[in-house]
């Protein structure tokens, strides 16, 4: 029987392409592990960059500064892009960051650098309107206790935190607080929030609403130019002020034929999309201010801000109230002549208290006015009073921008 061997030169020679190509998939896998790996990690600091410079952006637009395009990239950039794109609309910042290093065995490949992007979206939104509205406008001014101003915020709204401070102690969960910028501790009496040992309010705290008439409710823009809360008073331009009629506060009508102590009592179902003019109630409000007691005491409302008031009958035609124009702007058609407000905001507001009548006692904030002015006579007056809020949840309206910012607009990543 014959035997026969097979050439073992013939063997290596059939073995050695199936080695090199071996050699090709294991480089590709490792090269897939460590610049895949590379590739994952620079997608995450891309969109770590993006998020970090469209958030820090849009916080300095939401307070009105303008270099929100440089923070922007700045931010981007200290966190890890290699290069950046910033587009700024408003209060809105949007950022597209890119990220690149050199590439480890993808070289083989004629793949030198390894490059990610990602990109994000955040803007300055409102509160949504929904809930309960308070049917009352309200001008930028300073709390009654004269709690130092926050220049951050425009009309320099002095402002509470309520989901880590207020609402503990409104609810219950704690019996006492400190609150920044007041000596002591604060506690719960009835719905009013007091210092335990003084009785008096904390120094942020507002009278929303009362019976002075008095054009000194406002800051004119012609006046002082530079406070961001100010309003145009002369609307004609003859160099005289247009507020010929007493007092600047005002009950509003939310919707058409919507009493005040109707929107109080039964509630308003209806949106508000600022911007977006309200007719006022000029009538004897001492039903609102009983329906106000009854309803809104010891509960969050939405405040209409306003930055213009003008008096006059409101022209379709023409879109003009008075001398005012309101082109392009929503109009809650009233009856007649009437004032009328340019509402741009809604703000969070927790009631504390609501003097009606006479034999209503005196709230906390009252007491404080009347101390810090003798002369104010406390025992016939209507108020209501409580604090601004920030930090609540009650939702965003990324449908819409913050044009000023009270402390209630809140930044955000919408992208």
């Amino acid at each position: 029987m014959k035997k026969f061997r097979v050439n073992e030169k013939f063997e290596i020679g059939q073995t050695l392409p199936f080695i090199v190509l071996m050699l090709f998939v294991i480089i590709g896998m490792v090269a897939l592990v460590l610049d895949g790996g590379s590739v994952m990690a620079n997608r995450r600091t891309a969109q770590v960059a993006a998020d970090s410079g469209a958030m820090a952006g849009a916080n300095r637009a939401c307070y009105g500064y303008y270099d929100a395009e440089a923070v922007a990239e700045a931010y981007a950039t200290n966190n890890g892009a290699t290069s950046t794109s910033v587009t700024v609309t408003g209060s809105t910042v949007s950022v597209e960051a890119t990220v690149e290093n050199p590439s480890f065995f993808a070289k083989i490949f004629g793949r030198e650098t390894l490059t990610a992007l990602a990109d994000a979206t955040a803007g300055c939104y409102p509160l949504k309107g929904a809930g309960a509205v308070m049917p009352v406008a309200w001008s930028c001014r300073p709390s009654v206790g004269g709690a130092g101003f926050d220049e951050g915020k425009d009309c320099q709204i002095n402002s509470l935190d309520w989901d880590g401070l207020l609402e503990p102690l409104v609810n219950g969960e704690v019996s006492s607080i400190s609150i920044p910028g007041n000596d002591g501790t604060f506690k719960m009496d009835g719905d009013e929030i007091i210092n335990r040992v003084t009785g008096d309010p904390p120094s942020q705290i507002y009278i929303l609403m009362d019976e002075e008439k008095t054009v000194d409710d406002v800051t004119c823009i012609e006046d002082n130019p530079t406070y961001p809360g100010a309003l145009v008073c002369d609307h004609d331009g003859d160099g005289q002020s247009d507020f010929r009629f007493g007092g600047a506060r005002g009950w509003l009508y939310l919707e058409d034929k919507l009493k005040p102590q109707d929107a109080l009592s039964d509630g308003f179902d209806g949106t508000l999309s600022p911007v977006i003019w309200l007719p006022s109630d000029n009538g004897n409000m001492t039903v609102a201010f009983e329906a106000a007691k009854d309803y809104v005491v010891g509960t969050v409302v939405l405040v209409p801000v306003y930055n213009q008031l003008c008096e006059g009958k409101y022209n379709a035609g023409n879109q003009t109230i008075g001398s005012c124009s309101t082109a392009g702007e929503d109009v809650s058609p009233g009856t007649g002549d009437q004032k009328y407000y340019r509402v741009i905001t809604l703000a969070p507001f927790y009631v504390t208290c609501v003097h009606a009548v006479p034999g209503d006692p005196i709230c906390s904030g009252l007491a404080l006015a009347k101390a810090l002015n003798p002369s104010l006579k406390t025992n016939k007056a209507r108020t209501i009073e409580g604090f601004f809020l920030e930090n609540i949840d009650l939702g965003l309206d990324i449908a819409l921008e913050c044009d000023v910012n009270l402390g209630n607009c809140t930044v955000s990543i919408i992208h």
